[in-house]
């Protein structure tokens, strides 16, 4: 069974974070927290905060596929014509 790591993985890693800076006097729980946040789910944070960018890629791929589909379709038609 594979384990995340014992107390010194943990305290080098709040070490290597400075934590215990950010926690330090003159921090709110909510500044560390927002930062903690992005620090560890910072490509989750980033579809959501790009989440236009997100809907116009799709939307261009939609509109591509619609038109490799019409594309198919007007092969298709012409091979049954000159099969005729």
């Amino acid at each position: 069974m594979d384990t995340l790591g014992d107390l010194g993985d943990a305290m080098k890693f709040i070490d290597e974070l400075k934590l215990v800076a950010k926690a330090g006097p003159g921090a709110t729980g909510k500044g560390v927290y927002g930062q903690l946040k992005r620090e560890m789910y910072r490509e989750t944070v980033g579809y959501l905060e790009s989440w236009g960018e997100e809907a116009d890629r799709d939307f261009a791929i939609a509109q591509k596929t619609l038109k490799e589909q019409a594309a198919s379709k007007k092969r298709v038609e012409a091979w049954e014509k000159a099969k005729l």
